[in-house]
C-alpha cells in the first residue's frame, strides 16, 4: 500500500487493477522504478532525479557515463512543495510522505 498514493490520489488503489489509467509517473509520483513524491539530487552531476536508476539511464548516454551512488544522495527536492532538504520520508516544508518506505 502506498501512504502517499493512498492518502492524496485515492484512485491510484485502482491502478493495479485497470491498465488503463494513469501511471504514478504520469501523475508526478515518481517514475517507473519507484512511486515517490521527491527527487534525488544527484552530487556527481548536480541534477535531479525520480531514482538512482533514471540517473544511472541517462548517465550512460551522456559523454561521461557513470553510475549514482546513492549512499552518496545528501539532498532531495519535495515535488509538491519544492522544499529542498536532506533525505528522508517526509518533507520538512509541506510534511508530504514522499514514500512509504525510506531506505537510511
Amino acid at each position: 500500500s502506498d501512504c502517499l498514493a493512498i492518502h492524496r490520489f485515492p484512485f491510484m488503489a485502482e491502478r493495479r487493477r485497470s491498465p488503463g489509467l494513469l501511471t504514478c509517473e504520469a501523475l508526478g509520483l515518481g517514475c517507473r522504478h519507484y512511486q515517490r513524491r521527491c527527487k534525488l539530487v544527484a552530487p556527481c552531476c548536480n541534477k535531479a532525479f525520480w531514482c538512482r536508476h533514471c540517473h544511472n539511464e541517462a548517465a550512460t548516454s551522456s559523454r561521461s557515463p557513470h553510475e549514482l551512488d546513492r549512499t552518496l544522495v545528501k539532498e532531495v527536492i519535495c515535488q509538491l512543495c519544492g522544499n529542498s532538504q536532506e533525505p528522508g520520508q517526509t518533507c520538512t516544508g509541506c510534511g508530504e510522505c514522499f514514500a512509504e518506505y525510506f531506505c537510511s
